[in-house]
């Protein structure tokens, strides 16, 4: 072993090894594989459930620092716009076929963009310069911005929430897309629609289900105190 190095662990199939030599042949021409098969232990239902539900977690603060997530009532015109535009793409939609329009998120985000910077409900004190910089690129876009905005756009989706009295938009711009420094801009619009900022999203049925079943369990192997 060399000395400084740190110790790794190999699995070397010495006997495919010995069968590969020959004469001023070294055996070190065979790379050997580094492998922890021999190191792997399973997990116990409550570690996998643990590992589970810190991954759900991270997931949901990761998708709040980088979403804008709003709850707009149903009956307002961006919210009818904003589902035409997916009933529209979902009536064109094939099986096995292309879509015309593309992907969904980024036809939804492409009427989003348009609506905002064509609003005329201009909320007091929004910076005047970003909204006008903002107006030119999204008409630079051109008339089918959907087609250009596949770097631009990460995920958008419209969709009624279970009563139906309001909709729950969802936009992920790419980070490091020049759209993303509107952002705060478009928060300030969708604020002036009666849009209302909703933080870190709710843990999934599997995830509410994983997290009664840890409790449970954790119950269970508490240790009880003497009577």
């Amino acid at each position: 072993a060399c000395a400084g190095l740190p110790q790794f662990f190999f699995q070397v199939e010495s006997s495919k090894l010995s069968a590969s030599k020959s004469p001023g042949k070294s055996p070190d021409h065979k790379r050997t594989r580094l492998t922890a098969d021999a190191h792997q232990e399973a997990l116990t239902n409550q570690e996998l459930t643990q590992a589970f539900l810190l991954r759900d977690e991270q997931l949901a603060l990761v998708q709040l620092q980088t979403s804008l997530v709003y709850k707009l009532p149903a009956g307002q015109p961006l919210s009818q716009m904003l589902l035409k535009f997916v009933q529209a793409w979902q009536a064109e939609h094939k099986q096995g076929k292309a879509h015309p329009f593309e992907a969904i998120h980024h036809y939804v985000a492409g009427a989003l963009l348009f609506e905002l910077s064509k609003s005329k409900q201009i909320p007091p004190g929004i910076d005047s310069v970003a909204l006008k910089d903002f107006e030119k690129w999204v008409s630079d876009l051109g008339p089918a911005p959907h087609t250009l905005l596949s770097t631009h756009v990460a995920y958008c989706s419209a969709r009624l929430s279970a009563k139906k009295d309001h909709l729950i938009l969802d936009y992920r711009p790419v980070l490091h897309s020049p759209l993303a420094k509107y952002v705060s801009l478009m928060a300030t619009l969708l604020g002036s629609y009666e849009g209302e900022c909703l933080g870190k999203k709710a843990p999934g049925s599997l995830a509410r289900q994983a997290r009664g079943k840890h409790l449970a369990l954790c119950c269970l192997m508490a240790p009880r105190s003497a009577a």
